[in-house]
């Protein structure tokens, strides 16, 4: 897959996910398209949250792990994330949910083919 599409910021919320945080965001670093920076926004979170993204901070400069001040929810946690993001696209990933690897480069042809300016996915259980 080629790089032409730019950059994708990829916003995950995170409070008390230490039991998913990891997966989350491995189906990140799986993606078949490569150029995005994902910002783990932890919303104060009490656990090892923090401890387990830090941790993939340092083996991936596309990770950035940023942290609110105060407890302040899931709303204000993705607003922090995108007044940091850099990217020309945003995504939204729950930092208990997971990606196929191949779903940013599946909705960026979609994108190319159709002209959106928004695009979404379905969900599975897993």
């Amino acid at each position: 897959m080629q790089n032409d599409f730019g950059l994708i910021s990829i916003i995950m919320a995170a409070y008390n996910a230490e039991k998913t945080i990891e997966q989350a965001i491995n189906s990140v670093l799986s993606q078949t398209y490569p150029d995005f920076e994902l910002l783990v926004v932890n919303d104060c979170s009490t656990d090892k949250t923090a401890m387990l993204a830090e941790a993939i901070v340092k083996k991936d400069d596309r990770v950035r792990l940023i942290s609110n001040e105060k407890n302040s929810g899931v709303s204000y946690t993705r607003k922090h994330g995108l007044e940091e993001a850099s990217g020309e696209w945003v995504a939204i990933l729950d930092s208990d949910d997971a990606w196929a690897p191949e779903k940013l480069e599946k909705q960026i042809k979609l994108q190319k083919k159709t002209n959106a300016d928004l695009l979404f996915t379905g969900s599975a259980f897993m």
